[in-house]
């Protein structure tokens, strides 16, 4: 088992046409859990303090992640519900999807791996669809 704590946050650097000179930031847990010796459970708890959409103070957005998962050789798969809540005063929103996700990790790149994510929304203020795909190389 593996607990982390993580936090950050993000400062407006960027001129005012690019920047709503907002700042923002949360907490993390993640803590991942082998359930066996070929799958992982993993949990990720977030609480966050954004900017209000009026631009006059902040309120708390809150995100869980629960998911399953399974290496096979190079790759990694796995499955996962993902619940947002903005409490934005203006109004607050919901957001859930259900995601599949895989990783990839060439044996002749050990240091990198391709990701691929499609996410499906559960509810009317989530997009119905997503795809995505990413690079990480660790230095």
């Amino acid at each position: 088992m593996s607990v982390a704590l993580a936090s950050f946050m993000t400062v407006p650097t960027g001129s005012d046409a690019v920047s709503d000179n907002q700042m923002s930031g949360g907490v993390v847990l993640p803590i991942a859990l082998p359930l066996n010796d070929d799958w992982g459970l993993s949990l990720s708890p977030e609480i966050d303090l954004v900017p209000d959409a009026d631009g006059e103070g902040a309120h708390a957005a809150y995100a869980i992640v629960a998911g399953v998962g399974r290496a096979f050789g190079p790759w990694a798969l796995g499955a996962e519900i993902w619940v947002a809540h903005d409490d934005d005063p203006m109004g607050g929103v919901t957001q859930s999807t259900f995601d599949l996700t895989a990783v990839w990790t060439p044996p002749f790149l050990a240091d990198a791996q391709l990701d691929f994510g499609l996410n499906f929304g559960l509810n009317d203020d989530s997009p119905d669809v997503e795809f995505g795909v990413g690079v990480a190389r660790r230095f």
